[in-house]
């Protein structure tokens, strides 16, 4: 535990408990940040890279549902950073069948993930407390903490970890409700920097509050995509799935929060954060490509083979990465058939291999597309 701080970050307060809370200081920081040119230039790189993003995604039809897939994406990789086990195949089969899936017990975590993924989409303008709020609604044993700031003192680390010897104590609930409502304010303010550095304090500060007991690191990085997508709500952040990013080396990642913590190098923080929203840009950006040339050889194949039913299967083609996984009422819906006729069209795709039934089943088949589960990396 550190004990002692910069007062550029925060400062430390002894609880009535006894616990050495951290308290932030309010955005923005003061002395005011001075990057340096190569800070300055990671900044740059990360925005041109989004802003490439942004430019591959225009025009494009199916867009909407890759953005959907993604939002699923982060929600799960959210899941595993927050020490969950959740996999995406588990979350569209759930989201395919209802209640009704075998998924092992994981209902809550599953509608908690369905939830996550819904907000990073459409969180918009909601506050905090309202996000909270929405992402645990109707999740069983735990709906009643939704948008309740915590009342107690937690800390953060290893299993085994007390209040006194914890690397991290959050602010104290006395001031909580303040420090929300500044971080609200900042939120709402009219950006003095570029998004890319709005952004990385933002979410540093969600993280650093930790205002409630479950799920404050799922609303930081709502937040984190939110604040990227702006004003003209851009849906390239949502494909860069940050806790994604994260996820593949969540302890340095909460270590550069807590360096931050300790000596208030902010720039340090945004120059790093950049990095990140770089490198997550070029992986999406490489997405777009794959899911791209995946749909171009499909229609390709189904021009020549099923001329009459072009229309109707690049429509399903097109829907295809926002729900992966389909069967035959889905096909019925996406295209606009009776069952019989998205019956006929799911089975002369799968002739054209173009789509794949899964179960091994006569009744209650899946189907997915192998050429689109490489190119989105995933399994079923």
């Amino acid at each position: 535990m550190f004990t002692t701080v910069v007062p550029r970050g925060g400062r430390l307060v002894t609880h009535r408990s006894g616990a050495r809370c951290y308290e932030p200081s309010p955005l923005p920081p003061s002395p005011d940040l001075s990057l340096s040119p190569a800070q300055w230039r990671r900044v740059t790189d990360a925005e041109r890279a989004l802003g490439r993003l942004e430019g591959k995604l225009q025009g494009t039809r199916w867009a909407p549902a890759l953005v959907q897939l993604t939002a699923l994406q982060e929600a799960v990789a959210a899941a595993r950073l927050d020490g969950g086990h959740l996999e995406l195949r588990q979350l569209l089969w759930w989201q395919l069948d209802g209640e009704r899936a075998e998924v092992g017990g994981h209902t809550g975590a599953l509608r908690l993930a369905a939830q996550h993924a819904t907000l990073v989409v459409e969180a918009g303008s909601l506050d905090i407390e309202s996000i909270h709020a929405r992402l645990f609604q109707h999740v069983q044993g735990r709906e009643g903490r939704g948008g309740q700031l915590r009342s107690s003192v937690i800390w953060l680390g290893t299993p085994g970890s007390t209040v006194r010897d914890a690397p991290y104590v959050p602010p104290s609930p006395t001031g909580l409700r303040e420090h929300v409502a500044s971080l609200s304010r900042y939120l709402s303010e009219s950006a003095q920097w570029p998004r890319l550095v709005h952004s990385a304090l933002a979410y540093y500060q969600a993280e650093t509050l930790h205002p409630f007991l479950d799920g404050s690191g799922r609303v930081a990085r709502i937040l984190l995509v939110r604040c990227l997508a702006g004003a003209e709500n851009s849906t390239a952040p949502i494909l860069l799935r940050p806790s994604l990013v994260w996820a593949r080396n969540s302890r340095e990642h909460f270590e550069l929060l807590q360096r931050l913590r300790e000596q208030g190098g902010f720039e340090g923080w945004i120059a790093e954060f950049s990095g990140s929203i770089h490198r997550a840009s070029e992986h999406a950006s490489s997405l777009v490509s794959k899911v791209e040339s995946w749909l171009q050889e499909s229609t390709d194949r189904v021009l020549r083979d099923l001329p009459g039913q072009r229309p109707v299967a690049t429509k399903l083609l097109e829907a295809l990465p926002g729900t992966p996984l389909i069967d035959v009422p889905k096909v019925a819906e996406i295209c606009d058939r009776n069952f019989a006729n998205a019956n006929i069209l799911t089975q002369r795709l799968v002739k054209l291999g173009l789509l794949e039934e899964i179960t091994g089943r006569r009744r209650n088949r899946r189907f997915v597309s192998p050429g689109l589960l490489k190119a989105i990396d995933e399994q079923m």
